[in-house]
């Protein structure tokens, strides 16, 4: 064998598959660290959102309610294997179908399975509505006659109440404050 052959050249350039090897176990340690917290994350992320959507479901049937001067409610159900909430009023099917996300239920000890409105507004029955999640449990609490809804969870509390004013019956505000554990 030649020893031109064995040599390189000072203009050639590469790595070593040491070099290689150690860049790949790098990136293979990296991803099996981000995997899993990333995971957590888009399911934390997924039913916040659920969360949100159905608070924001609930103010629609109650301005529903107030707007036409009719009784509305949200009624959860199960649907192969996920659970589905739906929004009605007389003579309509449904105002809204919502499914929330897999894993994510009403518990069963759930002071509420049902929330209603009287054509007015006001809610008919008060109490809690717990949720339970991959990520934990979620308590959203109606309080009677003060268009008041707080959603307790894992380390936050979200207020919202109505307001009078001489222009408008209902006006929410949020207020955010920590839970205590």
């Amino acid at each position: 064998m030649k020893k031109s052959l064995i040599k390189r050249s000072a203009n050639e350039s590469g790595f070593t598959i040491i070099e290689l090897i150690l860049v790949l176990s790098i990136v293979v340690i990296m991803t099996a660290i981000i995997i899993p917290v990333g995971g957590k994350w888009v399911r934390e992320t997924s039913e916040k959102e659920a969360i949100d959507s159905l608070v924001a479901t609930i103010y629609s049937i109650q301005s529903y309610a107030m707007a036409h001067g009719v009784f509305t409610q949200l009624i959860f159900s199960e649907d192969d294997g996920r659970t589905i909430y739906r929004a009605s009023a007389p003579g309509k099917v449904e105002l809204s179908k919502k499914a929330l996300p897999v894993g994510m239920r009403v518990a069963d000890s759930s002071g509420l399975k049902v929330i209603e409105f009287h054509a007015n507004g006001d809610i008919i029955n008060f109490g809690k509505l717990t949720l339970i999640g991959k990520s934990g449990r979620t308590h959203i609490t109606f309080q009677f006659q003060r268009g008041r809804m707080i959603i307790s969870e894992s380390k936050r509390t979200f207020m919202a109440r109505s307001h009078l004013n001489a222009w408008s019956p209902r006006r929410y505000f949020w207020h955010v404050t920590s839970a205590s554990n």
